[in-house]
């Protein structure tokens, strides 16, 4: 009897605390989830570096701003702009759009994948933004990787920035076309001025 309950009770024992070992694993995966998400894609506001002080009007219910680190930029080099959408309406949103950068009141624009992983927009490709009642989502676009061309032009953009951008300074503001399901307009930035050299 005694070597019976003895033999269920390390049964039990190790009954236990395999599954002790799978509430921490799954415990532990929860906790690295919390940790890799906001860095996925867009981010959440917690991770936000700087709230911006200006903003585009809102329209559908988002408002959207753009800044820069650097104001001034070196030819051949990095050109990094985070833009930041907030849904200060009283729901969610998905939209379906059109993003691209523009340049000195639209003479140059460069379509952009704002929830991309990449940010390239291809031909005839949409950016879906969904973003959650009173959220705050963010990225960060390196914008001289990206494809340029004149905003008169009927070619989808395969130039890159600084074979059409010239030293000196210039006006950029991001535009997102929202089409499609009945909603339709237009969601703008802030205006924000840079300065090329080199």
């Amino acid at each position: 009897m005694i070597v019976t309950r003895v033999y269920v009770g390390i049964c039990y024992g190790r009954v236990y605390c395999d599954r002790m070992k799978i509430h921490m694993k799954r415990k532990l995966f929860f906790i690295l989830f919390l940790l890799i998400v906001p860095f996925a894609g867009c981010h959440r506001v917690l991770s936000l570096p700087t709230y911006p002080e200006y903003w585009g009007e809102p329209s559908n219910g988002i408002k959207c701003a753009i800044t820069v680190e650097k104001n001034s930029w070196q030819r051949g080099k990095t050109a990094l702009v985070t833009v930041v959408l907030d849904n200060i309406s009283e729901r969610g949103s998905v939209l379906k759009t059109i993003p691209a950068f523009t340049l000195d009141n639209e003479k140059l624009w460069c379509p952009v994948d704002i929830t991309g992983a990449k940010h390239t927009l291809p031909p005839n490709a949409y950016s879906t933004i969904s973003i959650g009642q009173a959220t705050t989502m963010w990225t960060s676009i390196d914008i001289s990787s990206l494809k340029w061309d004149l905003s008169s032009s009927s070619i989808w953009p395969e130039k890159s920035f600084y074979s059409l951008v010239s030293p000196g300074k210039h006006t950029l503001r991001l535009d997102i076309e929202v089409i499609g399901d009945g909603i339709s307009g237009w969601i703008y930035s802030n205006e924000v001025e840079i300065e090329i050299t080199g």
